[in-house]
């Protein structure tokens, strides 16, 4: 999977508005093993930008990929958010499918709300904040399902390491809960190589008392590894940024290496790229 993120570089790059820039964009996602995409448009847009959703869900399904809308606020953690943060967001998408055909429909949702980056809710050394964003994932859990749609959540890789108390007064791990709540997981093992990603996701952090990989599993949840491509500005070693400018390919080659070093997770794992826009670039520097 990659997110795209509709920003500035999208629009100057024009790939919504011309068809032969979106078919080329659509060949860099092919590229790079890209089956789904997490697309970021507004709730309301989908349905007031029909056409333009309509157009780039049909191509991009026409390469065998799905489309999801991608949406999250970091404010939305309680439930005076869910009207918009989760009712209007599955509503919209149920709204958009009916309004078109088959094939230019969206899969579901995909949630990056990132709240622990909420100095407001200091996320981990909260109980209350971190409880709060298990609530939120079952709600939206339920609500997906009443809408025979798809959703998965973005989270960070140390949220293994976290617990939180219920109103029995019982404590539980923040992941083992998300995972039996959720479908699928996608964690944010920002790392430059094959081997720092697998120690995150296979082995026991620093802090935690399982592995991720022994939720997902006990859980059958599946496990989203994503990993990053873009530029960071938390340096270069949570990032494939510079391997890749310089070689467009080499994540090809260390997914492929994290996929035979973790082949025995391999029916609870699947894999994401951050981010669309400079896949793209990438693909563009190969081209030339």
């Amino acid at each position: 999977a990659t997110w795209y993120w509709k920003g500035k570089k999208a629009a100057l790059y024009g790939i919504d508005d011309d068809a032969d820039t979106q078919s080329k964009f659509l060949d860099a996602m092919e590229f790079y093993g890209v089956t789904e995409i997490y697309y970021s448009i507004g709730a309301n847009k989908l349905v007031n930008s029909v056409d333009m959703v309509e157009t780039f869900v049909r191509n991009a399904y026409a390469r065998n990929m799905k489309v999801y809308l991608l949406t999250g606020e970091k404010t939305w953690l309680y439930e005076d958010s869910y009207q918009t943060a989760i009712y209007r967001v599955f509503d919209r998408v149920a709204e958009y499918n009916s309004m078109v055909d088959y094939d230019a429909r969206l899969a579901g949702v995909s949630y990056d709300v990132e709240v622990w980056t909420n100095s407001e809710y200091n996320w981990k050394n909260n109980d209350a904040a971190r409880y709060q964003q298990v609530k939120f994932i079952e709600t939206a859990q339920q609500y997906a399902a009443s809408k025979d749609l798809s959703v998965s959540y973005c989270l960070p890789f140390w949220i293994v390491r976290y617990d939180y108390t219920d109103d029995a007064g019982e404590t539980h791990n923040v992941y083992d809960s998300i995972t039996q709540i959720a479908n699928e997981t996608i964690l944010m093992a920002y790392r430059d190589s094959a081997a720092a990603v697998e120690k995150l996701v296979a082995e026991v952090q620093t802090g935690a008392s399982r592995s991720v990989y022994d939720y997902n599993e006990k859980n059958d949840c599946n496990l989203e590894i994503a990993v990053q491509a873009d530029e960071n500005s938390e340096g270069d070693h949570v990032t494939f940024y510079e391997e890749e400018k310089e070689h467009p390919g080499y994540l090809n080659t260390e997914i492929a290496k994290i996929k035979s070093d973790l082949e025995a997770h391999r029916f609870h794992t699947t894999f994401a790229i951050h981010q669309a826009i400079p896949l793209y670039e990438y693909y563009l520097s190969l081209e030339s």
